[in-house]
């Protein structure tokens, strides 16, 4: 599996973004980061989805509407965490990433 960054080399030789900037924009404008996808929006890789046990911010109760856009996505609950997995428990976050990603 390959990581690759959109990002692509125009004919004029400049290099480009391709990212999806309309609803980061959108959030900007309203001071909050929502963003309702379209049905047809369907991302076919693997995905990694880290929710914390202890965060408002729970991942696992919208597990449902993320895997009907992400049909090949994981979802985990770190135990014991309250918000920032990868400070709270740096090595555990890390083979979880190494795991996921492949040696």
């Amino acid at each position: 599996m390959a990581f690759t960054l959109p990002v692509y080399k125009d004919k004029d030789g400049t290099f480009k973004w391709d990212g999806h900037l309309k609803p980061i924009l959108r959030s900007l404008e309203a001071e909050k980061f929502e963003y309702e996808l379209e049905e047809k929006e369907v991302y076919l890789g693997e995905t990694l989805f880290i929710s914390a046990e202890y965060s408002k911010l729970q991942v696992i109760n919208e597990k449902e509407l993320r895997l009907k856009h992400f049909p090949n996505a994981e979802v985990f609950t770190a135990k014991g965490v309250f918000h920032c997995y990868h400070t709270e428990k740096t090595f555990e976050f890390e083979e979880k990433i190494i795991d996921f990603i492949g040696d």
